[in-house]
């Protein structure tokens, strides 16, 4: 069997733009936020845990749930970056949609953060004027850490662009230009 020479070949997950496209910088730039605000939490969580070395995705959902049995609350700076990464991550998604690729290891780490928040939406307490009684100081500058929260129905942002466009390098256009906010429900695609 004959190796492929290396100026044809290209691992099938650069094809899928999932290492990066260097040839597109909007979704590097996507793809970058979406690498560092996911690493963010998954440090938090493993810090939050104890833990000294790195925790793998799959073993996100229990870190948070034992979090969560220990009482512990997200800040809303890392509250931002879940929200973040989740957000990307489903831009992402839909870009390889686009595209008619398929990144099993990328849609696994969406479900993943996708549980953390919903793991972490559920334990708030049902009342917030519990937890400023129970602060040790009566200083106006503390305040309890921010529950999760996320709107529903989630809003899909979808690429309006029609064909696929190749300008430049890339291979589907600009994701961040022409995109309008739309339910899923909505959204032929999506049935």
């Amino acid at each position: 069997m004959a190796v492929p020479s290396t100026a044809l070949y290209q691992h099938p997950r650069a094809r899928s733009g999932y290492l990066g496209n260097n040839s597109d910088p909007d979704y590097n730039k996507c793809y970058g936020t979406s690498k560092r605000t996911s690493n963010n939490v998954q440090r938090w969580l493993e810090r939050q845990a104890g833990w000294e070395t790195r925790s793998k995705v799959s073993e996100l959902q229990g870190l948070a749930k034992d979090l969560v049995a220990q009482g512990v609350q997200m800040p809303a700076n890392i509250l931002d970056d879940l929200n973040a990464a989740i957000d990307n991550r489903r831009l992402l998604n839909n870009v390889h949609k686009v595209r008619g690729s398929c990144d099993k290891q990328h849609m696994f780490a969406l479900a993943a953060f996708e549980k953390v928040l919903a793991i972490f939406q559920h334990s708030q307490p049902l009342s917030r004027s519990s937890s400023f009684s129970s602060s040790s100081s009566s200083s106006p500058h503390n305040s309890p850490p921010l529950s999760p929260t996320r709107p529903t129905p989630m809003i899909v942002q979808k690429e309006v662009v029609t064909p696929l466009l190749k300008s430049g390098n890339s291979t589907f256009g600009h994701p961040f230009l022409n995109i309008k906010p739309t339910y899923m429900e909505e959204d032929p695609m999506w049935k």
